[in-house]
C-alpha cells in the first residue's frame, strides 16, 4: 500500500441521507442490542446442536449486527446502547487499521460485519482490498 494510500483522507458517507458527513457531525455505529441479540441467538443454537446442525439451520441465524456511518442529525435512535466513535477518529487507512486492531480485542467483533462494512468503505474511497 502506498504512503498516498495510508493518509490520503476518507470520505465517510451517511447510510440514511448518502451525503458526507464532516469531522464532529457523526460517526461510526454497530448498534449493542443487534451484538447482543446475535450473541445469544448463536448460543443458543450451539446448546441446541452440540453436534453440529444443517445448513439451512446455520442460515436461519440473524445476519451479523450491522456498522453504519451516520450524520448524528440522522441517527434514527441516538439513544440506543451502541459502540461508536467520531469519523474524525478515522479519516485516514491509519487510523482504520488503528481501529481495526483495536475493536479486534472485543470478544463481540465476531458478531458484527466489520470485514464487510470497512472493505465496502475503502472501495468507495478508491482503496480494493483482497479477500
Amino acid at each position: 500500500m502506498s504512503t498516498e494510500t495510508r493518509t490520503r483522507k476518507h470520505v465517510w458517507t451517511c447510510h440514511y441521507c448518502k451525503k458526507s458527513i464532516r469531522d464532529g457531525a457523526g460517526y461510526v455505529d454497530v448498534p449493542g442490542a443487534d451484538v447482543y441479540r446475535l450473541e445469544k441467538a448463536e448460543q443458543t443454537w450451539r446448546e441446541d446442536h452440540p453436534y453440529g446442525g444443517t445448513l439451512k439451520e446455520l442460515l436461519g441465524l440473524p445476519n451479523p449486527a450491522a456498522w453504519v456511518a451516520t450524520h448524528t442529525k440522522c441517527d434514527p435512535h441516538p439513544e440506543k446502547g451502541s459502540y461508536r466513535f467520531d469519523v474524525a477518529e478515522a479519516r485516514t487507512t491509519e487510523d482504520i487499521l488503528d481501529w481495526t486492531l483495536h475493536l479486534m480485542d472485543k470478544t463481540w467483533m465476531e458478531f458484527t460485519d466489520w470485514t464487510d462494512f470497512i472493505r465496502n468503505h475503502m472501495a468507495e474511497n478508491g482503496t480494493v482490498l483482497d479477500a
